[in-house]
């Protein structure tokens, strides 16, 4: 709020007048007739009036009241013309004016209504006063109590043009719209208003009169509502950015209520992990009841979850926005929306999300661990005569409630002691109060609200109906990312993800992980402990593949149903990234039109048994108008993605490094890995790490193996992740399962005198620069990227793909015959990979998006803003 720099306000009032001559002389009267002192200065504003009896009644008040009335003829220029005129000439004739009154002349005001006005403009310090809409004529009256709300501003005009204004806000430059012929000129001033900073105040009962006839400018204007919300939304679009309003939502009328039984205690705010404020049951019942009786005035989050589990430490952190989220968007038309926790078990203790099903309260009585009711439903129960239908609803035997169970790979939170169920009961229980729920049932003011925080729509239309956003408050200081994975199990791409996320996190940036498509992560969650959010979506019922179209030769995904639903997911981060999720591409374009920042993260051309491109990237390529960046993982690729039609400004190559730092290892492996030392003697001990895909050419690895076992050791680890027929290893090799601990990694590559990779195609492998690192001589296709990393006979070999186990095993077996010469490779290996680090790696990535965002917004008139 900015407060005028004089105490005592001077106020001139600005009469515009076209075609209301017959009404003019009230409107003069009922200004003359203020209390106000010093008396207000009016200005009468003829735009260009075709009736003669404007200028008549104008010119005699401006001379039998020249120390009161001013009079301003001009050619017709409408409504917000006249005002302005009005404007600039008071400031002109007072510089220091205080405020300005907007009459219109079929309008008029009680005697006492300036004084009120102005006293509420100097106590609160805000920009703008503004009354409640009392009509005569066509009767009725349109309150608008309580504070000041940007967010229903947004939705609805709540402020009338018959408002005072404050000289500060004036002086700034701020004029009304004289292009907006067709009405709600006054409503785009307001929100111009509050883009600069400023504040409406509500004044009660201020005595202002609205004339109301069957046809007026205003009900003229509702036909052409929707174009001019269009035009409105386009000039102020850095006010109606969703992340914008996101954030003037959670400070001003927060839509979520987290209710932790076990802390009793209450967050409240759009971002259960940065809440606007923390306060107890007992208050929040109180802020329930109170926003029942007083919607007009008083707020309630439109949903409330209960959790049994604390919140207080850190085991829910990550995961806690995203569970949230799905028991707000993905139960349906459920009103009992619950998530178990369970700790996981099985293969690498997967953390993993399950289906969500109809069950019994009995089922989840005892161990339900989140349960989302609406305020809607909430309102319901403390309205009804009794509790016993909410009682059989999450007590009793039918089927009533849908649950979804939530495997957790690190300890659960501690819990309450009873069950959810009883806890939730517990709470509505003691909210119950036969004088209350008679008191919300009854009219609350004489006055039609149309500013009912319980229902209306507090997001300005940017979350579509039925849909709700991610429940992260976005940061103006604090710039955000999500990285989008299909899977993420034991692939580079995961790998590379994590670490590049790591870098932004490093930056400042708030780094979140979804998994779009798949229900589980399978890799190790220590990996991602720097994270701020980690999410399975799963499918979110959006369809994998629904179009017959191709693209390159690939199916390309085309929009369905859900796709809203996925856009209102991701609008409030700065930036997405999507890592390698062909359905995600469809849904680029709407977050393009959300305002961000959309990037593409490839990394190889995925080919068919016969060599024609392939996989994700034509996919991509298809959707390439959508991104604002393609990043790839290697100079090699960035070229081909150039060649095939990107623009160059749109490419950033960032080369690989290896998956795992140094300073993760243990202390023991943290001690220098050395160059090997061969002999004439030597056994060579070979290496395969990796997915045991079709890609990774697994009949050469065969042949490989056949040829070499009788003089090298051999070691294979890890599985397959596609399911594809094709190729696989001989049924006699010992696979060894995958490891996922940076300590198990580095053993198995220290193990390693070499590094076999005889792939079909690759992109640049993250084994191959962690082997090299390690001091493994890597033995490696001429396919990808291999090439930028590899010199051949300098720090490890390149073989043909037509020839590789010949090639590889004609290597191999000179081994022996120059030990001084398989060390220098050695040594020369690890000595280039000693300053690949994903800081200067991602750097190019993470600068260019610094870059972009410090850059000034179009404010959408082609000034910055």
């Amino acid at each position: 709020m900015r407060m005028p720099e004089k105490s005592t306000f001077t106020v001139g009032i600005v009469i515009p007048v076209f075609r209301h001559s017959h009404l003019l002389v009230e409107a003069i009267e009922c200004v003359l007739a203020q209390t106000y002192e010093p008396a207000p200065q009016i200005v009468i504003v003829n735009d260009g009036c075709p009736q003669p009896e404007t200028h008549f009644i104008a010119e005699s008040y401006a001379r039998s009241r020249p120390d009161r009335v001013s009079y301003l003829y001009k050619t017709n220029g409408g409504l917000s013309s006249a005002r302005n005129a009005g404007i600039d000439y008071l400031l002109e004739k007072d510089p220091s004016l205080g405020s300005v009154y907007l009459l219109d002349a079929d309008n008029r005001l009680e005697p006492s209504a300036i004084a009120k006005f102005v006293s509420a403009l100097t106590d609160s310090g805000a920009g703008w006063a503004y009354p409640d809409i009392d009509q005569f004529g066509l009767q009725g009256s349109t309150g608008y109590s309580g504070d000041y709300r940007l967010c229903m501003h947004l939705d609805r005009n709540i402020c009338e043009a018959g408002s005072l204004i404050s000289g500060d806000l004036l002086r700034t430059g701020l004029r009304f719209d004289e292009t907006m012929l067709k009405g709600f000129e006054d409503w785009e001033f307001w929100l111009a208003a509050a883009e600069r900073g400023f504040r409406g105040v509500h004044v009660s009962n201020a005595g202002f009169g609205y004339r109301k006839r069957p046809s007026s400018m205003l009900s003229e204007s509702q036909t052409h509502e929707d174009s001019i919300l269009e035009y409105i939304k386009s000039k102020h679009k850095k006010l109606f950015d969703t992340r914008n309003v996101k954030r003037i939502v959670s400070e001003e009328a927060p839509s979520l209520a987290v209710v932790d039984l076990a802390e009793e205690q209450v967050l409240i705010g759009e971002d259960p992990l940065v809440p606007e404020r923390v306060i107890s049951i007992a208050d929040f019942q109180d802020e329930i009841w109170r926003a029942l009786d007083r919607p007009d005035m008083f707020s309630a989050p439109l949903q409330v979850v209960f959790s049994r589990r604390s919140l207080a430490g850190d085991e829910m952190r990550p995961f806690l926005r995203g569970l949230i989220f799905h028991l707000l968007n993905s139960h349906g038309d459920s009103e009992f929306k619950l998530i178990r926790l369970d700790p996981a078990a099985g293969e690498n203790q997967a953390t993993a999300l399950g289906d969500i099903a109809k069950t019994t309260p009995a089922a989840v009585a005892h161990d339900g661990d989140f349960l989302c009711l609406s305020m809607r439903t909430v309102a319901g129960v403390l309205r009804a005569d009794s509790l016993s239908w909410i009682f059989t609803m999450l007590n009793g035997n039918d089927a009533t409630l849908t649950a979804q169970k939530f495997s957790l790979s690190s300890p659960l939170p501690p819990a309450m002691s009873v069950p959810l169920t009883v806890g939730v009961f517990g709470f509505l229980s003691r909210m119950k109060d036969v004088e209350r729920a008679a008191s919300v049932r009854a009219p609350w003011s004489w006055r039609d609200s149309d500013v009912d925080l319980l229902w209306v729509d507090r997001f300005g239309g940017s979350v579509p109906s039925g849909s709700h956003g991610f429940p992260l408050k976005p940061s103006e200081e604090r710039r955000s990312i999500a990285f989008v994975l299909p899977i993420m199990d034991f692939g580079g791409v995961e790998k590379v993800t994590a670490q590049v996320g790591r870098v932004f996190k490093d930056a400042g940036w708030h780094v979140s992980f979804f998994i779009f498509g798949g229900d589980k992560i399978s890799m190790a969650l220590d990996q991602l402990s720097f994270a701020d959010d980690i999410t399975i979506l799963g499918t979110m019922d959006f369809p994998q593949w629904t179009s017959p179209k191709r693209y390159m030769g690939e199916v390309i995904p085309m929009a369905s149903g859900a796709l809203n639903s996925v856009v209102a997911a991701f609008q409030y981060f700065d930036c997405v990234a999507n890592c390698h999720s062909w359905a995600f591409n469809q849904v680029m374009a709407g977050l393009k039109a959300k305002g961000v920042l959309t990037c593409a993260y490839v990394h190889l051309f995925d080919e068919t048994p016969y060599g024609r491109h392939a996989g994700h990237i034509p996919v991509t390529l298809a959707f390439e108008h959508t991104y604002r960046y393609i990043v790839t993982c290697s100079h090699t690729l960035a070229r081909q993605m150039e060649a095939l039609g990107v623009p160059s400004s749109k490419v950033i190559a960032v080369q690989n490094a290896p998956s795992y730092r140094v300073t993760d290892l243990s202390e023991e492996l943290q001690l220098p890995a050395t160059p090997r030392e061969f002999s004439d003697s030597h056994r060579p001990r070979l290496l395969f790490l990796g997915r045991l895909d079709r890609q990774k050419g697994l009949s050469r690895l065969t042949t490989l193996y056949d040829q070499t076992r009788d003089f090298c050791d051999w070691r294979f680890v890890g599985k397959a992740i596609l399911q594809q027929s094709g190729p696989t290893l001989a049924a006699g090799i010992s696979v060894e399962p995958p490891v996922y601990q940076p300590d198990e990694i580095e053993q198995l590559y220290r193990w390693a005198d070499f590094f076999i990779l005889m792939s079909d195609f690759e992109g640049l492998p993250l084994a191959l620069l962690e082997a090299m690192r390690a001091g493994a001589i890597p033995i490696v296709t001429d396919v990808g990227a291999n090439r930028e990393v590899v010199r051949h006979g300098e720090n490890g070999f390149l073989v043909s793909p037509q020839h590789a186990a010949r090639e590889a095993q004609a290597i191999l077996g000179n081994v022996q015959d120059d030990p001084d010469r398989m060390h220098a490779i050695s040594a020369a290996a690890m000595a280039d990979m000693k300053e690949k680090t994903w800081p200067v790696q991602a750097e190019p990535f993470l600068r260019a998006l610094e870059n972009h965002f410090a850059r000034p917004r179009s404010t959408g008139n082609g000034q910055a803003a």
